[in-house]
């Protein structure tokens, strides 16, 4: 255990010391404080809007047509998770890749497994290192989070708000680190750092970029704003009724979308966060059972690449004979 800790405490230093990666630190704490101020402003033109509408209304007596805004201060940070999803997973790919090609490139890992440590003991101080950075990122986001909508927002988050940010908080540590264990295995793997370090970022455009937009672009409810059948005045159970004709086409949209990790972090932390006004006063515990299906997804692949970069990285002895 001493060994494991050592190698933790390691890659938990050198990690600070990368320019690069605190580079990439900072610049999502900027876009996380930004987005929320952007969201402040938002909602502020949207209550003036509101009182404008309310002040004509009740000169002609019809207050009852005004239905007032409703607001979750969580809700403002859409944007902080969509730059998480985006750069937070370069985040963690850079990260995993740093991680093994340090010691590959310069020869290190045959030295160390000259030593008294196993493959798997060197392996799990990594991982619990690197866990404990992606861990200190994800806490300052929340933190910064928190403040932000504390200063910026003037909003005040109730325990059961706040138990709600801890929880998309833990969501994106497992969302990080299906890239982080995906760039490390491809490090560990792969004969030129070059080419695995390529292959984890047409992965990261693949699963982070294309098949949710693919997805996104093929629903029709998102090509108007404010959404297509809310724009026709339809209920939802119209609105059911007309997608009855379209259950193949449906079907593979949903099929597209779903093959991305990306696409069930996005769909829990929104529902969580209460971005979908859906689940926006409702309880976590019946968000949890709703997402149910996302969470367990998440965490099957999170859990089937810590395994699969266990093996890869153990069973390949090329790579430290080099």
């Amino acid at each position: 255990m001493i060994q494991v800790l050592v190698v933790a405490q390691k890659e938990y230093r050198d990690a600070w010391r990368d320019k690069l990666l605190v580079t990439l630190i900072a610049c999502l704490g900027v876009l996380i404080v930004v987005s929320i101020v952007v969201a402040t402003i938002q909602i502020g033109i949207d209550v003036s809007k509101y009182q404008q509408a309310l002040i004509k209304l009740q000169s002609s007596g019809q207050t009852s047509m005004l239905t007032p805004p409703q607001y979750s201060p969580l809700q403002m940070l859409r944007s902080s998770i969509e730059y998480l999803e985006i750069i937070g997973a370069i985040f963690a790919i850079v990260l995993g890749y740093t991680s093994i090609a340090r010691e590959r490139s310069s020869g290190v890992l045959k030295l160390v497994f000259s030593r008294a440590i196993t493959k798997t003991k060197f392996l799990t101080g990594k991982v619990l290192g690197n866990l404990a950075i992606i861990a200190t990122i994800v806490i300052s986001f929340c933190f910064f989070a928190y403040l932000s909508i504390l200063v910026l927002g003037q909003v005040q988050l109730n325990p059961s708000e706040l138990l709600k940010l801890i929880f998309a908080g833990v969501l994106s540590i497992v969302y990080l680190m299906i890239f982080y264990c995906l760039a490390a295995l491809l490090a560990s793997r792969v004969k030129s750092l070059l080419n695995g370090l390529v292959i984890a970022l047409v992965f990261w455009a693949s699963f982070v970029l294309i098949l949710p937009q693919i997805g996104d672009t093929m629903d029709v409810d998102n090509q108007v704003p404010g959404g297509f059948f809310a724009s026709l005045n339809l209920p939802k159970t119209a609105e059911k009724s007309v997608l009855t004709h379209f259950t193949s086409y449906e079907t593979f949209r949903n099929i597209t979308e779903i093959s991305s990790p990306t696409k069930h972090f996005e769909r829990a932390s929104f529902a969580v966060l209460g971005i979908k006004d859906i689940y926006n006063s409702k309880t976590l515990s019946f968000i949890v059972k709703e997402r149910l299906d996302n969470l367990i997804v998440l965490g099957a692949v999170a859990i089937s690449m810590i395994g699969l970069l266990y093996v890869g990285f153990i069973k390949n002895k090329e790579i430290y004979h080099e």
